[in-house]
């Protein structure tokens, strides 16, 4: 869902709009999409790409596992030789662009399309290119990004970097916060912390353990500002916020969890009111602008209706479209 990713940059970059991002992709192309944790796609600096490329190789679908299960993996290999193939004489190609009868046999044509394309962008051959009206295309890396340095890290280097920049981002939190977000076991996740070595340190958190950086400790150490000070945000679906840690009690009262994190992994976008989830919203773009409603789950006071008032206003100026209305249900 690109829109989900424009909002996050959006709420964490200063007078960003839809071209910036949108220019950057494809003009500077600093920035590129990429399948990692979740088996879904995000967005990250271009640069990132070798590391990550390291970090999630190795990585398989479901569907990947079901091929090997039924003596499919072999076809399945070929497809993407194929594939990387057309896409090294220059070829940009899209999801329709995948013919394979066996795998396609009994399977939804989109999602083995999905997943070779998942399994070349992962080994460093494609990546997402220009949009082509509501499909994605994909190019060769070599011929979409041909001065990127491919200098991929190994296994014994990127997996304690990995856990080192997952602190820097989320901590303090717990080795099993980390297992949760990468997708493995929590002794995998403290042995990649053991090797970061004194880079991390723990402090208590509600008498509890959490790992940080040892450079984040002076940081840590200050007091929070005043309930009013902090920002009221709306933050998009699939915010990276709710989905970095496994524990989400710091985040959400336990009666609210199933109204934020839905069946089929669907996470909805939420209103944060000093640092907590207080809400959550949806939108649709009208002719006449964005119509945006939103759920909070106990009374809001004005001050915070007014500040997500002008929080949808300022997302609806970011689309390039206005605000038509804000429906509020509340208790």
């Amino acid at each position: 869902m690109p829109s989900a990713a424009q909002l996050a940059f959006w709420n964490r970059t200063a007078e960003c709009s839809v071209n910036d991002l949108e220019t950057s992709r494809l003009e500077s192309r600093s920035l590129v999409r990429f399948w990692d944790q979740r088996n879904t796609v995000h967005m990250y600096a271009t640069t990132d790409w070798p590391f990550l490329h390291s970090a999630f190789e190795q990585r398989q679908s479901l569907l990947q596992k079901k091929f090997a299960a039924a003596g499919l993996l072999g076809e399945f290999r070929r497809t993407v030789g194929r594939t990387a193939k057309r896409l090294a004489d220059g070829q940009v190609l899209t999801y329709k662009d995948i013919n394979s009868k066996r795998l396609q046999e009994g399977q939804d044509k989109w999602v083995v399309s999905y997943v070779i394309f998942m399994q070349l962008v992962r080994e460093g051959v494609a990546c997402h290119g220009p949009d082509l009206g509501n499909q994605s295309t994909f190019a060769h890396r070599e011929h979409w990004l041909p001065d990127l340095a491919w200098s991929p890290p190994g296994a014994d280097a990127v997996f304690p970097l990995l856990a080192e920049r997952y602190f820097a981002t989320y901590g303090p939190a717990e080795a099993r916060d980390l297992a949760f977000w990468y997708g493995t076991g929590v002794n995998q996740a403290k042995t990649w912390i053991a090797a970061v070595g004194k880079q991390l340190t723990t402090i208590e958190v509600d008498g509890e353990p959490r790992w940080c950086r040892r450079a984040d400790l002076e940081q840590l150490s200050e007091p929070p500002p005043s309930r009013g000070a902090w920002p009221v945000r709306l933050l998009g679906r699939f915010d990276v916020l709710l989905l970095a840690t496994k524990d989400k009690s710091w985040l959400i009262d336990e009666e609210h969890y199933k109204k934020v994190w839905r069946p089929a992994a669907h996470v909805e976008a939420v209103l944060l009111v000093a640092g907590r989830i207080a809400g959550t919203w949806s939108y649709e773009r009208k002719a006449a602008g964005l119509r945006v409603r939103l759920t909070a789950f106990a009374r809001l006071p004005k001050t915070v209706i007014r500040a997500a008032e002008r929080q949808a206003t300022a997302i609806a100026q970011f689309q390039g479209t206005e605000l038509a209305d804000l429906r509020l249900d509340q208790p």
